[in-house]
């Protein structure tokens, strides 16, 4: 059996890692074609990619529904998720196109849900990079004084991705005037979207593309990573924070609900002031949030 994928060909988005993770996997089982969404592909993208499709039978597109006219098989799965409560409107009929959709959290299932049956088929982070190791204090100095010197000594309260309004942003550096930590930097790893970001105290910027294997290494070097996000359909952050042995505070709510456990991974309840107020006061006790949680053990497959 041929498999094709097609999906996101890059390795700094969430559902450019998954597709990459689930792909890379696939194909050591099964004989795999790996398409291009839009055919874009990266310098030094890590997978091979096909240029001339063979197999028409069976497919999967990773992206959204007004994109499945890229897969060229006769079979055809959609893998998408969404942020919100509802899809956009365009999306309502040509959702019903697809033989199969599958999405990765009960959120997203209960959101395309209204519209068609979808399949949960539930994903992880890439063990291979994200995963505990020994990280003693002179190493974490070390990333430190290679990244960012003023982190040096410093409690490290940590945030990643693009951050946009969905991602709160907002509600992040609220909460951080709130705390009023002392010894403390607040450290946002972001790429593209510096300007988004208001001047706060002691708060530090990292604008810039970095492989796994450093992020892997941030997350090591940081006290806990917040992700205050509006709405997830996955996040991978939290998960991968975990993974290397971080405590994560999430939203509780939208797809993180699903692999929160108060036990390395901490929710939030969504209520605006209320949820800055949560986070301030969750910074201010970092010494009651258990560092490591065994259940995210769990592969990319």
């Amino acid at each position: 059996m041929i498999v094709t994928m097609k999906g996101p060909a890059t390795m700094f988005s969430g559902f450019g890692k998954v597709f990459l993770g689930l792909a890379d996997r696939l194909r050591s089982r099964f004989e795999t074609e790996i398409l291009a969404l839009n055919n874009r592909v990266p310098d030094g993208y890590p997978l091979p990619i096909t240029q001339v499709p063979n197999n028409r039978l069976f497919g999967v597109l990773f992206g959204y529904p007004y994109e499945l006219s890229q897969l060229p098989t006769e079979y055809r799965v959609l893998f998408t998720m969404y942020e919100a409560s509802d899809i956009p409107e365009e999306w309502k009929n040509r959702i019903r196109d697809p033989d199969e959709v599958w999405v990765p959290t009960t959120f997203c299932a209960e959101v395309f849900g209204t519209y068609r049956r979808v399949r949960v088929v539930p994903v992880g982070f890439e063990d291979r990079t994200y995963f505990r190791k020994p990280w003693s204090s002179d190493e974490r100095e070390a990333f430190w004084r290679r990244v960012l010197p003023e982190a040096v000594g410093k409690r490290v309260i940590g945030t990643a991705g693009v951050m946009s309004n969905r991602k709160g942003i907002d509600l992040l550096i609220r909460a951080w005037e709130l705390a009023e930590l002392k010894d403390a930097v607040l450290v946002v790893k972001t790429r593209e979207t510096r300007g988004t970001i208001g001047a706060a105290r002691n708060t530090f910027v990292l604008d810039d593309d970095w492989p796994d294997a450093q992020m892997a290494d941030f997350y090591r070097s940081c006290d806990l990573i917040v992700c205050p996000s509006r709405g997830e359909g996955l996040g991978l952050i939290p998960l991968e924070a975990a993974a290397c042995g971080t405590p994560a505070l999430v939203t509780r709510a939208s797809g993180p609900a699903d692999y929160i456990d108060d036990r390395g991974i901490y929710g939030l309840e969504v209520r605006g002031q209320t949820l800055a107020s949560g986070m301030s006061a969750k910074m201010s006790s970092l010494s009651s949030l258990k560092p490591f949680s065994s259940y995210y053990s769990c592969s990319v497959t």
